[in-house]
Order: C-alpha cells, then sequence, then structure tokens
C-alpha cells in the first residue's frame, strides 16, 4: 500500500538531472569499480589519505576512552576487591606469571608460520582470473 493510498502528502520536487550524470559516468567509477577505480587511487591509498583522516581523532579518542575505562576497573579491583578475585585481577595475574621458554618459542614458530601462510594466500594470482 502506497503513501498516496493512506492520504500522505507526497514530495514532487524530483530534479532528473542529477540522474542523467550519474547515468553518463563510467561503469568502473563507483566504489565498486575493482582494484583501480577509474577516478582515482588505490582503495588502500583512498583510505589512507581520504576516509582516514576525518576519523583519525575520533579513533584517537575512543583508544584513549578504552584504555582508561579498563585501567579504572584494574584500579577499582584492587581497592574493593578484599579476599575476591575478581575477573580484572585474575587476568592481571596471568600476565604476571613466568611462562616457560618452550612456550614461547612454540608460540613464535605458530605466529610466523600463520603470518606465511597468509601471506602466500593474500598473494595477487595470476591475471585473467
Amino acid at each position: 500500500m502506497g503513501a498516496e493510498a493512506i492520504g500522505l502528502p507526497q514530495r514532487q520536487d524530483h530534479h532528473p538531472a542529477p540522474d542523467r550524470r550519474l547515468r553518463a559516468a563510467p561503469a568502473g567509477a563507483g566504489a565498486a569499480g575493482g582494484p583501480r577505480p577509474v577516478l582515482g587511487a588505490a582503495p588502500l591509498a583512498t583510505f589512507r589519505r581520504v576516509t582516514l583522516p576525518p576519523q583519525a581523532p575520533g579513533l584517537f579518542a575512543a583508544f584513549l576512552l578504552s584504555f582508561s575505562l579498563s585501567f579504572d576497573d584494574d584500579v577499582i579491583s584492587r581497592f574493593t576487591a578484599g579476599e575476591t578475585v575478581t575477573l580484572p585481577l585474575n587476568l592481571a595475574g596471568a600476565f604476571r606469571r613466568e611462562i616457560a621458554p618452550r612456550v614461547q618459542v612454540l608460540a613464535s614458530l605458530v605466529l610466523l608460520v600463520s603470518a606465511a601462510l597468509l601471506a602466500l594466500g593474500l598473494r595477487p594470482g595470476p591475471q585473467g582470473r
């Protein structure tokens, strides 16, 4: 059921000129134009130079707020916990325990192998795929 069927007024200020300009744009000119759009730089460069600068202050503020809230949870837990071991105290205690060197070497090897497999998977494939 449309808006006119229930008696709501409709706006009639549609201008066809922008539609014609968008239809005349090349197919690869939009955001989904492929790896290198017709109208600009590569997606990563576009993100770094266009999208990220206006968002950087907000991201930095979010980082500071989340850090201060996490730090505050730890401080409050230390002062008010008493004999109870709360989650922030349990996590802080887990980081203070010494980890065996064998486990650290094994974790480093797993990380390096995972990074190598990821790099192999992200290689550009042959042209024409």
